[in-house]
């Protein structure tokens, strides 16, 4: 089933975190992404930044490039390559689906079609961690 919505955490904004660090093109490009309508189960999308720049008026592909380069260099996304694959990172311990189990089978199912095996693993990681970090999220 296709999403209808996205879950955005009010916690971002609150004072001292990371998420205030990074520019605005950053934060844009960040719901973009958790609210783009190919984003699987796992949290991740292709990676499609020349497809991102029509997501408003006025963006560039340089300034999405920048965006995609702060967001991996904060830890926020993972991306590969060679795989053209990115996922956000912590995707799905917020999402909480994990806690359904027709939708933890769906996150599985999604964790078992990345390509790449970094952010299979780091999938698999935030999967089997999302129990215990979840009184973490706020």
């Amino acid at each position: 089933m296709a999403r209808s919505y996205a879950k955005l955490y009010l916690s971002v904004w609150d004072n001292g975190g990371d998420f205030l660090d990074l520019t605005a093109d950053a934060q844009w490009l960040y719901w973009v992404l958790i609210s783009h309508p190919l984003l699987t189960p796992a949290g991740t999308l292709p990676l499609q930044p020349r497809k991102w720049v029509r997501r408003a008026k006025g963006m560039t592909y340089k300034r999405i490039q920048s965006a995609l380069s702060e967001l991996v260099d904060n830890n926020k996304i993972l991306v590969d390559e060679d795989t053209e694959e990115l996922l956000i990172r912590t995707y799905i311990r917020y999402d909480r689906g994990w806690r359904t189990p027709n939708i933890r089978k769906s996150i599985e199912a999604s964790i078992s079609r990345i390509e790449s095996d970094a952010l299979r693993d780091a999938a698999t990681h935030e999967l089997t961690h999302a129990e215990t970090l979840a009184d973490r999220i706020a």
